[in-house]
């Protein structure tokens, strides 16, 4: 699958966040993984993956018990999955 068409400031903001958009995230593991599969054009990963990808972002999200966690945590969880969405063996193609 091809990689979107993106501007750089766009590319910039997948892999170092964009603070701009912490209080527009929700602290919902399965709403930040449906964003980060609309990012990527909702690629047919398989349910382990996605089982995966939730339970990573279900885990990350849990340690934010402070109200700055509330707030970057979702922009970091977004980020890594785009990431992690990206690398996985479901989404390369040979």
């Amino acid at each position: 699958m091809p990689l979107p068409d993106l501007p750089q400031d766009a590319w910039r903001g997948i892999f170092f966040g964009d603070s701009r958009t912490a209080r527009k995230l929700p602290l919902d593991a399965r709403e930040l993984l449906s964003r980060a599969l609309d990012f990527w054009g909702d690629p047919g990963l398989k349910r382990d993956t996605r089982t995966a990808l939730l339970g990573f972002a279900k885990s990350a999200l849990s340690d934010a018990d402070q109200s700055w966690k509330k707030a970057q945590y979702p922009v970091l969880v977004l980020n890594a999955l785009r990431m992690l969405v990206a690398v996985s063996p479901d989404y390369q193609t040979c």
